[in-house]
């Protein structure tokens, strides 16, 4: 089992998208790819989310892994303190993924199928949400590899 929360290979200003998934992302595996900031409310309610997803869904092959957009990594790290996460957390302090994948507000979570293709996004979070994300994570769960 991984260490949670910040992953120390991950923490770097001019992190990229690419970089994080080959770090973190076993290939073949969906990922929730989640952007989150220590001053965004429903982000504490999406990582209580997020974790559930990770621990009850990574045995099928999941792989969580959340972004932080602070500018300063105390902040990320005190949030985490609050609100520690099971799965591997990486700092974009320079927003180079969320120009990559044009993040419109946060949190935003991106399901990525086990080619690496964008399949879904969703901005914000609720817990109504809940079910609809993990309905969608075990649609891309249910594709297996021989039918990418």
């Amino acid at each position: 089992d991984r260490d949670p929360g910040l992953d120390p290979r991950l923490d770097d200003d001019e992190l990229s998208i690419i970089v994080a998934i080959e770090l973190c992302h076993d290939v073949g595996k969906p990922v929730v790819l989640d952007f989150w900031a220590s001053w965004c409310s429903p982000c504490a309610q999406s990582f209580a989310f997020l974790n559930d997803l990770d621990r009850e869904l990574r045995g099928r092959g999941l792989q969580v892994l959340a972004i932080n957009l602070d500018e300063r990594p105390d902040d990320a790290k005190g949030f985490l303190a609050k609100h520690p996460a099971t799965f591997p957390v990486a700092f974009d302090a320079g927003g180079v993924c969320p120009q990559d994948f044009g993040v419109q507000g946060m949190p935003s979570s991106y399901l990525v199928d086990r080619k690496g293709i964008v399949r879904y996004v969703h901005l914000g979070f609720r817990r109504g949400e809940a079910t609809i994300l993990r309905g969608l994570v075990e649609q891309l769960l249910a594709e297996g590899p021989e039918n990418d």
